[in-house]
C-alpha cells in the first residue's frame, strides 16, 4: 500500500484525491460540468489491488448503485478506510436546494456583490429544476450503524460514517 494513495470514488466534478474513479466521463452534479475522473468503472467492480489506497471516499453514490451491498464491499477491499457519505431521504434535497435558492435571493440584496449572488441564484434554480433528473434515481435509503446525522439549515440533510476494518450492520432499503 502506498500511503499517499487516496481514492474517490464516484467524483463527479469533485477533484478530491490523487485517484478519482467515476462510472462516465459526464458528471451528475450540474449540466455544464464534466466529471475530474482520471479512471472510469463500477465501484461495483473496482479495478484494484486489495488495501492498496489508504483512504477511500464515497460520497452521495451508494444510493444509486444497483448493487450497493457489493460496492461496499470492493470498497472496504481496496481501502484501509472507507469514508461513506449519504442522503437522509431525496425529499429533504429538494427542500435544502429551495432554502439554497432563498439564501443566495436574499445575498443580492444584502451583499456587497450582488452579481455573484444572482449568477449562484440563477445556477441554483437550474439545479432545482434539474432536482428530478439528479435525485429521481435514488434506489436505496441506507442506514449503517454508528452513522452520524448533519443538517444543513436545521434540516436533516445526510448520514456520515467511517467505516475501518470493524464491521459494522449494514442495511439497503429499497425506495
Amino acid at each position: 500500500m502506498d500511503d499517499n494513495l487516496v481514492l474517490n470514488a464516484g467524483c463527479g466534478n469533485d477533484p478530491f484525491g490523487n485517484v478519482r474513479l467515476d462510472l462516465t466521463e459526464d458528471s451528475f452534479t450540474a449540466p455544464s460540468r464534466r466529471t475530474s475522473a482520471n479512471i472510469y468503472a463500477s465501484i461495483e467492480y473496482l479495478p484494484f489491488r486489495d488495501k492498496v489506497f489508504k483512504h477511500v471516499r464515497c460520497f452521495h453514490t451508494l444510493e444509486h448503485c444497483k448493487n450497493p451491498e457489493l460496492a461496499l464491499t470492493e470498497l472496504r477491499r481496496v481501502g484501509m478506510e472507507v469514508h461513506l457519505k449519504y442522503p437522509v431521504s431525496h425529499k429533504y434535497s429538494y427542500l435544502i436546494e429551495l432554502i439554497t435558492l432563498l439564501e443566495y435571493t436574499l445575498y443580492i440584496f444584502t451583499k456587497r456583490r450582488p452579481v455573484l449572488y444572482l449568477k449562484a441564484a440563477i445556477q441554483q434554480f437550474k439545479e432545482i429544476i434539474r432536482w428530478r433528473e439528479r435525485y429521481g434515481d435514488h434506489k436505496w435509503y441506507i442506514s449503517i450503524e454508528g452513522q452520524k446525522l448533519d443538517r444543513k439549515y436545521g434540516v436533516p440533510h445526510e448520514y456520515e460514517v467511517l467505516l475501518t476494518s470493524s464491521e459494522r450492520k449494514v442495511q439497503f432499503i429499497p425506495i
